[in-house]
């Protein structure tokens, strides 16, 4: 089996050169890229407008390290009297390395589910959050802080870009076409998420 890697660069990279350690053949050829968002400028502003008590949610390490563009660009730094959550463990390092700050995430559920039941989320009556994320998504976080009693505000600090593929390049590394199983539905698996 081969393994099609779509993620952007560099996370295609790693994760086909992990795969390719465990013993699975793997390709990586990125579908998209990121840049900065329609409100990474922003991110200095919104983050500043918060006060103590208040809340960052970082959805992906894109958001954190755009975020920090977007600060380190304006001169600012990471607000130290407010509460940040990540929403995986990957993120969360990256958000504690970019704040210096204690970061709260799930340690079970890596997902939009398990940081809402977190303990330190339950009562959000009056509180501000802003959501660093990209363009898209889902809106689960803030409509359920948002229920609890939060001011919620997202900040589009990344978007995703698709780009212009040519599978056939990458395809002309396989012995044959058919290795890929792109044109076998009842013999592809896919794999869709994957925590790095």
């Amino acid at each position: 089996m081969t393994i099609l890697v779509c993620r952007p660069s560099p996370d295609a990279e790693a994760l086909a050169e992990q795969l390719g350690l465990a013993g699975c053949r793997a390709i990586a050829h990125p579908l998209l890229t990121t840049g900065a968002g329609r409100e990474f400028t922003d991110v200095p502003a919104k983050l500043g407008a918060l006060h103590t008590g208040d809340a960052v949610v970082a959805v992906s390490p894109n958001a954190v390290s755009y975020a920090t563009d977007a600060l380190r660009q304006a001169g600012k730094n990471w607000p130290n009297n407010i509460s940040y959550f990540a929403v995986g463990r990957r993120t969360a390092g990256v958000l504690a390395g970019a704040t210096g700050q204690m970061v709260i995430s799930p340690s079970e559920l890596q997902t939009s589910e398990g940081l809402l039941v977190l303990p330190e989320l339950a009562d959000m009556q009056g509180k501000g959050v802003v959501i660093l994320r990209g363009n898209g998504g889902r809106d689960m976080i803030a409509q359920t802080l948002s229920a609890r009693g939060a001011q919620v505000d997202y900040c589009e600090c990344y978007q995703r870009i698709w780009l212009s593929n040519d599978l056939s390049s990458e395809c002309n590394q396989c012995t044959h076409w058919a290795s890929l199983r792109l044109l076998s539905p009842a013999g592809s698996s896919w794999l869709t998420s994957s925590t790095m």
